[in-house]
């Protein structure tokens, strides 16, 4: 009996140990499974992220621009040039900045400007320059001829030198451009600005009485030229 005893117990002991290693086992496959779940759902999230996400480049939201052309924008407004006065913005010629809607809904419908690039202000800019040094060197060569200009005029008179009739500045200017070519002094600005007498004395309407005077022709700005006239009397 005793030794049989010792059998069983020897039996019971193996099982126990095998019910143990089982169990240990088993333990250590659920967390390699369980890892391996773990594993496999983060690789699936980040692959998801990386194209799914609609918040990544691939769906990154891009605004619709509107194109202005050639024109600068700046500060969300765009550059235009003014081809007529508009009330509030500008003059003819005014490179004036302005909301795109203003633009495209009154300006543009109005044929009241055009979108404008800082490279044509530019080049707007330069070609100005050059023509404004052009007009100063010619005015600068009219005024060295004209000062060395005379201009005669025989008219009617009385005994004392009163004259029937009289001189005026469209005379005086009609005639300085028949002494000259074409053209010389069409401008806007060319106008007789001042007739004097010997003595000083500024003439204010026409010239009534025989003598000698200087008149002054305005050319540009700031630039004018003095000549002299010459009222006699008609010998008829």
């Amino acid at each position: 009996m005793g030794g049989l005893r010792e059998g069983i117990t020897r039996w019971q002991l193996a099982m126990d140990y095998l019910r143990q290693s089982t169990t240990k086992e088993i333990i250590v496959q659920k967390k390699k499974n369980n890892a391996t779940i773990r594993r496999t759902t983060s690789s699936s999230s980040c692959w998801h992220g990386r194209n799914h996400n609609p918040t990544g480049p691939l769906y990154a939201s891009r605004k619709a621009s509107v194109h202005l052309g050639a024109s600068s924008s700046k500060g969300g407004k765009v550059q235009v040039k003014l081809l007529k006065y508009v009330e509030g913005t500008g003059s003819i010629g005014d490179i004036v900045l302005v909301a795109p809607a203003f633009f495209e809904n009154k300006l543009k419908r109005t044929n009241s400007a055009i979108l404008i690039s800082d490279e044509e202000v530019r080049a707007e800019k330069q070609s100005k320059e050059r023509l404004q040094q052009a007009q100063l060197d010619q005015a600068l060569d009219m005024q060295k001829k004209i000062q060395e200009v005379t201009l005669s005029f025989f008219k009617k008179a009385g005994p004392e030198g009163h004259l029937f009739g009289g001189v005026g500045r469209k005379d005086i200017l009609d005639e300085l451009k028949r002494t000259f070519p074409v053209g010389a002094l069409e401008g806007k600005q060319n106008k007789i600005t001042l007739v004097e007498c010997s003595n000083g004395l500024e003439i204010k309407g026409d010239i009534k009485e025989v003598g000698s005077y200087t008149s002054t022709v305005s050319l540009l700005t700031d630039i004018a030229a003095t000549f002299r006239v010459e009222v006699m009397a008609a010998l008829n």
